[in-house]
């Protein structure tokens, strides 16, 4: 048995196929998702990927690391890198071998698929009896989570529902290292916290996060999502308002992404920091945090991170009163969201568009593109961002002496805050305002503090109405 070396540059290649393409193959990963996970340049992998060039060690390690992280399968350096070479066993034997296996992969999971495709079809309380029919195995899992991850962003609910069938799927399974069924119900966990911000509910995602670290806790070769669990938490507890909590979780988690050289993710992390600049009162070192951060993202294909990036850097230029760049900034924005597709961002930056449209430009349009906002965001069960909308509408419709829709909208929004499991004080707040709003008593300043409490409602404040009405 002989040990190959790892110098970069080395050119010598004993397989059409090397073993980390032939696994990317099989699983169809693409090298664009790989090269963004790694991180490092296309072309380099490129190379590794052909066997022109032999990574360093420390390369294998966070290429090992992308992989697992991509798959959910427990990868090692050795399924992936010809590290060492037995003499003894001809090329054509190990070349079959790896392609068999390979082979035998794509069945299971094509196999795994099929039953999901089938069960997918039917209604969410028969799935968890039906898949159970038959031997749960690690590949059903996995894509019961693919496909609920696929769907977080257009129909965050149903999401949720597959996650929890997979999770309880998961705990059914025998025979599964611990590491491996740890590294899965991790990622149930994780993703449920993550749908459940989408859908507004933040109170709920924290213990799903707590639940998600215990399990990467025996999983020790998943740091990498252990940090992610971090920015998770800092994006909820910056919707709570918690913006002490927010800023450690986030410097603590971009920290650790540094340390990894995940430059993706230390920058998806700093934008959480640059919106509590924001929501702290300091636009202006917001807007240069967000503008440090889109010079430094060099990767076109991340349109996810540089969307959120632009959306939250025309947020601050809108309240800095700079029109113009607001709109340049909001219109990338909505363009890179619209490129790859997701649809809950491409409704948040249009709502902040006709936010600017209402304040700067036409305002008829503004407040028809709110309503627009608000029709969209329920469509995709995302009620607690729709009754916010909802809340602004009913703000500039007494501005403008239109208190009759203004009435007709502060009742429908205590129906959206019923569907979205608000608490008891949101929805009493929600119910002093449409009573106020009926008989004339409302103001503005009345609905921006309702608003700005039923937002924060799910801290477990009690509704003050008189507290609420000096706000503004």
């Amino acid at each position: 048995m002989t040990t190959r070396g790892n110098a970069p540059g080395r050119s010598e290649r004993r397989s059409p196929l090397t073993r980390l393409e032939l696994f990317l193959r099989s699983r169809r990963i693409k090298p664009v998702r790989l090269a963004r996970e790694v991180p490092c340049s296309r072309q380099y992998l490129g190379r590794v990927r052909l066997g022109t060039t032999d990574p360093t060690r420390a390369m294998i390690a966070r290429i090992v690391s992308a992989v697992r992280r991509i798959s959910l399968e427990p990868v090692r350096a050795e399924d992936l890198f010809e590290l060492t070479v037995d003499e003894q066993v001809p090329r054509g034997e190990e070349d079959a071998r790896l392609r068999a296996s390979a082979a035998a992969f794509t069945r299971g999971r094509t196999a795994a698929a099929e039953l999901w495709r089938a069960t997918a079809m039917r209604r969410p309380p028969v799935w968890l009896d039906a898949l159970t029919k038959t031997n749960v195995t690690p590949d059903l899992v996995r894509v019961l989570i693919f496909d609920a991850e696929r769907k977080v962003d257009s129909n965050p609910l149903r999401a949720l529902t597959i996650l929890e069938t997979a999770d309880s799927l998961a705990v059914r399974m025998k025979g599964v290292p611990p590491e491996l069924l740890a590294a899965l119900r991790g990622r149930t966990f994780l993703y449920r916290a993550h749908a459940c911000r989408y859908l507004g509910r933040y109170l709920d995602a924290l213990p799903l996060l707590d639940a998600a670290e215990e399990q990467y806790e025996r999983a020790p070769r998943y740091s990498h999502e252990v940090a992610i669990v971090g920015y998770e938490r800092a994006a909820i507890l910056f919707q709570l308002e918690d913006l002490a909590s927010a800023a450690r979780a986030a410097r603590r988690a971009a920290n650790l992404f540094a340390l990894l050289g995940d430059k993706r993710r230390t920058a998806k992390t700093q934008i959480v920091l640059g919106a509590i600049l924001y929501e702290s009162g300091e636009p202006e070192a917001a807007r240069d945090t967000f503008v440090a951060i889109i010079a430094a993202l060099n990767d076109p294909d991340d349109g996810q991170t540089l969307g959120c990036a632009y959306l939250n850097l025309g947020t601050a230029e809108t309240q800095l009163g700079d029109v113009t760049s607001a709109r340049r900034s909001l219109d990338k924005a909505l363009a890179l969201f619209t490129r790859i597709g997701l649809r809950g961002e491409m409704i948040r930056t249009r709502w902040a568009l006709a936010k600017l449209e209402v304040l700067s430009g036409d305002r008829s349009e503004g407040l028809r593109q709110h309503r627009q906002a608000r029709a969209d965001f329920e469509a995709l069960r995302m009620d607690t961002d729709a009754a916010i909308v909802a809340l602004h509408l009913v703000e500039y419709l007494i501005e403008d002496g239109d208190r009759r829709e203004a009435a007709a909208i502060s009742r429908e929004i205590i129906a959206i805050l019923q569907r979205s499991g608000a608490t008891t004080s949101a929805l009493k707040a929600a119910e002093y305002l449409e009573r106020s709003t009926r008989d004339g008593s409302s103001d503005p300043a009345l609905v921006r503090g309702i608003r700005r409490f039923i937002e924060r409602s799910r801290s477990g404040k009690e509704f003050d109405p008189a507290a609420v009405a000096g706000r503004t």
